[in-house]
């Protein structure tokens, strides 16, 4: 019998997460379980849970995780869960009403995948840099995804994905802790996908599976999160640079004309496109400036250690 835990992980956010809880309420399928791992946050979090449950009349585990770092709440979120299926959700998230009925359809049709991957559009569809950040997100996946197939491990999003509990553990797959020294373990989604994919596991993506996740609005928002992504993401290619080799994935898509063919689908007015342009060249620029800076900081650090 299919049963599927749902974990929320959350720090310091305990307005969004009171908004995250209450779009799980509304779901059309009652939950199985429903599990908030706190990774020692220094807010009201706990006392929000703790509300909402009663006000509810509705048993919501709460769990504090004192060790920081994305790969502790993670891993603690996969052992506190009963079920065989563990869904994935940030507190930054509101879930489409049919987003755990899709998941229990999707985990009964493919009980032999290691996970399951929703889509995670952005909440701020009129923001330049939240609409920016959504496409980036969009244009990463779609390289690797071929109808449902996911043909790159590597884009598995822990903000909305369901793992097979069962595979993991036989697998003996975890998210690495050892990272947490390096950005707090940052796309510990996507090292566990790899450590998936090297095991000969496959992933499916569920287009029904809908999170709409809050991306940054504001300038300051925005490039931090993606100097943090784009460094975090270095040091995950780091460890992976060898079996990445070996798999020889490609994209095939070019990220300007996907983005203009995405804008149109999405109508934005003649100024929008302008903006979220300029924005995403100025993107380009930062990440390529960033991935420069490294290989250059490498390449010296191999020298000085001959």
């Amino acid at each position: 019998m299919i049963k599927v835990s749902i974990v929320i992980v959350t720090k310091d956010r305990s307005s969004s997460l009171n908004e995250c809880i209450s779009s799980l309420l509304l779901q059309t399928e009652k939950l199985d379980e429903l599990i908030v791992i706190d990774n020692n946050s220094s807010d009201n979090t706990k006392d929000i849970v703790n509300k909402i449950s009663e006000k509810n009349n509705i048993n919501i585990k709460y769990v504090c995780e004192k060790k920081i770092g994305f790969p502790y709440v993670r891993n603690r979120g996969l052992k506190e869960a009963s079920g065989n299926w563990v869904a994935f959700i940030d507190d930054d998230c509101i879930a489409d009403k049919n987003w755990y009925k899709n998941i229990l359809v999707s985990t009964e049709k493919n009980q032999s995948v290691a996970a399951i991957t929703g889509l995670s559009k952005t909440f701020y569809l009129d923001s330049i840099f939240s609409f920016t950040f959504f496409v980036l997100n969009e244009f990463w996946k779609k390289n690797q995804i071929n109808g449902e197939k996911v043909i790159d491990l590597e884009v598995l999003d822990s903000k909305n994905i369901v793992y097979n509990k069962k595979y993991l553990k036989e697998k003996n797959i975890f998210f690495d802790e050892s990272r947490v020294n390096a950005f707090s373990g940052a796309c510990e989604d996507s090292d566990i996908g790899m450590q998936i994919q090297r095991e000969g596991g496959m992933a499916i993506f569920n287009k029904k599976m809908v999170v709409f996740h809050k991306d940054p609005t504001s300038f300051l928002s925005f490039y931090k999160k993606i100097i943090f992504s784009t460094r975090s993401n270095l040091v995950y290619k780091k460890k992976w640079n060898s079996f990445r080799k070996k798999l020889d994935i490609k994209r095939k898509k070019k990220i300007i004309p996907f983005s203009l063919f995405f804008l149109k689908s999405y109508k934005k007015k003649k100024v929008f496109y302008l903006f979220f342009m300029l924005n995403l060249i100025l993107v380009l620029f930062v990440t390529k400036f960033i991935r420069f800076y490294s290989d250059l900081y490498s390449f010296f650090e191999r020298r000085i250690n001959k």
